[in-house]
């Protein structure tokens, strides 16, 4: 959620690929299954640029009421994550709309 947030947040004054994948930390092709993910979702929306002759990526209304959402979330959680959810790893992907495989795995000690 926390990619997806950056990703989003990045675009709010619309945002190159580049500029996307250098706000959020991540590489190309990783980018690349995130804004599929939030096409498909209608968080965010893809244009060309006639100016630039670039695309440009858009945060929607629904994208804005995601930042609203889980920044209203951080903010009830105090900004601070638990110890067991830094010491934790989610296995999941934006590929797997299915959340019932979301997968929370303990490191060994």
């Amino acid at each position: 959620m926390e990619i997806l947030y950056d990703i989003i947040a990045a675009a709010r004054a619309s945002a190159r690929k580049t500029h996307l994948m250098y706000m959020s930390n991540l590489s190309f092709k990783q980018l690349d299954v995130y804004l599929k993910f939030l096409l498909r979702q209608s968080l965010m929306e893809e244009r060309f640029d006639i100016e630039d002759g670039s695309k440009r990526y858009y945060v929607t209304s629904k994208g804005l009421q995601f930042l609203d959402l889980f920044e209203n979330l951080q903010s009830f959680m105090g900004n601070a994550k638990s110890a067991e959810l830094e010491t934790s790893t989610f296995i999941a992907s934006p590929e797997n709309t299915d959340t019932s495989k979301i997968v929370m795995q303990q490191p060994m000690s």
